[in-house]
This record gives structure tokens, C-alpha cells and sequence, in this order.
């Protein structure tokens, strides 16, 4: 039950983000919320923990599901989601992680 996000769409030269992800196969359990988790990627290429970010409800009606967030600006970040049932928290794949360059400066 790995959760891939599928697209991330920002407005030019904006620190604001819009994660989408599907669903994933749940093994036969509805998935209830989805975690969504960032670390920060240093210069060098060297990152920090995860960082738990917010508690997304699993969406009711489609498949996808997006999510807004705001990240620094000048920071680079990895982002991740998983995806939890009554059995439990999937795993986190790192392989699925998104990485995002926020843009310095302000928009006009």
C-alpha cells in the first residue's frame, strides 16, 4: 500500500504546491487518512529527518486526492505520503518521494 504522488503543480515562481496522488491498492481495507511528510535537502545534497506535515482525509467520492502546501522559499524539499488503514501506516517508499526547488524571492 505505497502511495505515489502522481503531480505537483505550482503557480510560477511560487512556494505554494498542489501534491495529487491515487489511491492505492489498500489490500482490501479503505484507507482513511493519508500522512504527508517533508524534509529539508541541504546545498550539499544532505537531508534531514522526515517530518510529519499534516493529516489529509482519504478522499470519499474520486480516487485522487490533492493537497495544498507552502514551503520556504530558496529551500529545497522532499515530500512524501503514505497512507493508513485499520491495519496500520504503509510504509514509507522513498523511492516514491517528490523533490522541490522553491523558488527565492516574491512573486509580484
Amino acid at each position: 500500500m505505497s502511495v505515489e504522488i502522481t503531480y505537483v503543480s505550482s503557480v510560477a515562481k511560487s512556494n505554494e504546491f498542489t501534491l495529487t496522488w491515487v489511491e492505492p491498492n489498500n489490500n482490501g481495507a479503505p484507507i482513511l487518512v493519508y500522512l504527508v511528510y517533508r524534509r529539508t535537502v541541504s546545498n550539499d545534497g544532505g537531508v534531514s529527518k522526515w517530518e510529519f506535515v499534516e493529516l489529509v482525509p482519504a478522499a470519499s467520492i474520486c480516487d485522487e486526492t490533492k493537497y495544498p502546501i507552502t514551503l520556504e522559499r530558496g529551500k529545497t524539499f522532499d515530500l512524501i505520503v503514505t497512507a493508513k488503514n485499520k491495519c496500520g501506516e504503509s510504509l514509507m517508499n522513498e523511492e516514491k518521494a517528490k523533490r522541490i526547488k522553491v523558488p527565492e524571492g516574491k512573486t509580484c
